[in-house]
C-alpha cells in the first residue's frame, strides 16, 4: 500500500527504528540531540547537545479500534501496551550504551484536544510525562496543515475505525519525561546512586550485567541501535511554551 510504503520511507529518513522485536511493544524511537537549552517543568534544565530520545508510536502494533468496538476495551489494551513499552525502554536505557547518556525522552503528540488540555495532561501523567504546548506561528500552521494530511492517511491505513471519532481539529503537544523519572518509575529496582552515576559517567560492565536482566524479556541487551541522528528537533518551541 502506498501509505505504508511512505511511512517506511519517512521512518528511514528520520532515523526512527524499533528498539525491540516484541509484537506487544507499541513504541519506536529515534536518537536526537538538543539544539538549544531546554527548561522542563520542575526547574529541570537540559543543555544544548544533550542526548535525547524521541518516541513514536509503532503503528502496526497499536491496538485496533473497530467501528463497533468498545473504546473502553481499546483503552485497556493501549494502557497495557504503553506500560510494557516504557518498561522495555527503561531496560534499554540501562543496558544499551547508545541510550545510556540520554537525559530525557519526549514525544510530539498530534491529538484532537478540542480544548481538553487538562485531560491530555492527566492522561500523560498516568505514564509519568509532563505536557508542554508549543507556540504557534504562520509557518508552523502551514506545516501542521500538510502534516494533518499525512496523519489522516496513516490513520486510514492502520486504524480506519477511528476516523469517524476524530471530528476535533488536530493539535500539537509535547510529552516529556526525564531519564531519572523513567528509570524510577519503570525500573524501580535500579539503585538511585547507580542511576545518577550512569547519567553522568556511564556504568561499568559489571553493573550493566547485574541490572540489565529483568522480567521484560531480556531484550535490552540484544538490540543494536543506529548512530545518533544530527537532525534538529523543535525544542526551542517547547522552551518558549514552558513559560
Amino acid at each position: 500500500m502506498v501509505v505504508r510504503a511512505l511511512d517506511r520511507a519517512l521512518r528511514a529518513v528520520l532515523g526512527i527504528f524499533e528498539f525491540c522485536e516484541r509484537e506487544d511493544c507499541i513504541l519506536r524511537i529515534a536518537l536526537r540531540r538538543a539544539p538549544a537549552d531546554v527548561r522542563l517543568p520542575g526547574q529541570i534544565q537540559l543543555k544544548r547537545s544533550d542526548d535525547l530520545v524521541e518516541l513514536h508510536f509503532w503503528n502496526e502494533n497499536l491496538p485496533v479500534i473497530y467501528p463497533c468496538g468498545s473504546p473502553f476495551g481499546w483503552a485497556i489494551r493501549f494502557r497495557t501496551g504503553m506500560h510494557l513499552s516504557l518498561r522495555l525502554l527503561a531496560a534499554q536505557a540501562v543496558a544499551n550504551p547508545k541510550l545510556r547518556n540520554a537525559k530525557a525522552f519526549y514525544a510530539r503528540m498530534v491529538l484532537p484536544l478540542d480544548g481538553r488540555m487538562h485531560k491530555c495532561a492527566s492522561f500523560a501523567a498516568e505514564y509519568g510525562f509532563s505536557v508542554m504546548k508549543p507556540p504557534s506561528s504562520e509557518t508552523q500552521r502551514v506545516h501542521d496543515a500538510f502534516e494533518n494530511l499525512l496523519v489522516h492517511a496513516l490513520i486510514w491505513a492502520f486504524h480506519p475505525g477511528t476516523l469517524k471519532r476524530r471530528a476535533a481539529p488536530l493539535e500539537r503537544v509535547y510529552w516529556w519525561i526525564t531519564r531519572d523519572d523513567l528509570l524510577s518509575r519503570y525500573r524501580p529496582g535500579l539503585p538511585s546512586e547507580i542511576a545518577r552515576k550512569r547519567n553522568n559517567h556511564g556504568a561499568s560492565s559489571a553493573e550493566e550485567t547485574s541490572l540489565a536482566g529483568s522480567p521484560d524479556g531480556g531484550l535490552a541487551s540484544g538490540c543494536e541501535l543506529p548512530a545518533r541522528s544530527s537532525r534538529k528537533i523543535d525544542v526551542l518551541e517547547v522552551h518558549a511554551g514552558s513559560k
